[in-house]
């Protein structure tokens, strides 16, 4: 018979101290907040990954995965189900579709929706009683950045080579944000070329 002891030393208190970006706490923190079950990334976390489009970047999402299309992220499938069981929102208005998905066609094609104009992305896995009750699967909220308080320029200029296909792959982002006066605005604009 063996018997194991407890030891007589206590830990007080364990402290981790990390250095996350402002927008990737705030994200930390709506999802610890959150009354459901509920991953959040922000825009600092999108930006460190090359991911393209708004599919890409919520496959970083643990339980989320993408359904590709020629190579390129396109549907998104959270926990499993089929991409027609989940809602896709942008800042928070349900998005439309045109069909012609598998199932019922209200599956949205993500592909359309810059990464790089994101603030941050909030995956649902379960339903509340304050959002629609046909997302069986989920529910994708992307929300995109707001009118800055000041100019901002950003450009992401990027190149690459594809050994399977012997081609480059060029890639050029950017984003120009203003005040004037109490209006203000935000113009973004992607390109990618893959063969």
């Amino acid at each position: 018979e063996i018997v194991i002891e407890p030891t007589a030393n206590d830990i007080g208190e364990v402290q981790i101290m990390a250095d996350n970006a402002r927008s990737q706490s705030q994200a930390y923190n709506i999802q610890k907040l959150s009354p459901k079950v509920m991953n959040v990334i922000a825009a600092d976390k999108i930006g460190k990954l090359p991911d393209k489009n708004g599919a890409e970047a919520v496959q970083r999402i643990v339980g989320v995965t993408i359904e590709r299309d020629q190579g390129e992220g396109r549907y998104v499938i959270i926990r499993g189900a089929p991409t027609w069981w989940n809602s896709v929102m942008l800042n928070g208005e349900r998005l439309p579709t045109g069909g012609g998905g598998e199932g019922t066609g209200r599956d949205v094609p993500l592909d359309i929706l810059p990464a790089n104009f994101l603030e941050r992305i909030e995956v649902a896995k379960t339903l509340s009683p304050d959002m629609e009750a046909d997302a069986i699967g989920g529910s994708v909220n992307y929300i995109t950045s707001t009118a800055p308080n000041e100019r901002i320029l950003d450009i992401d200029l990027g190149a690459g080579y594809h050994n399977q296909s012997q081609q480059p792959i060029y890639n050029a982002n950017i984003t120009f944000g203003d005040r004037l006066g109490k209006f203000g605005y935000m113009i973004s604009g992607a390109w990618y070329e893959r063969n």
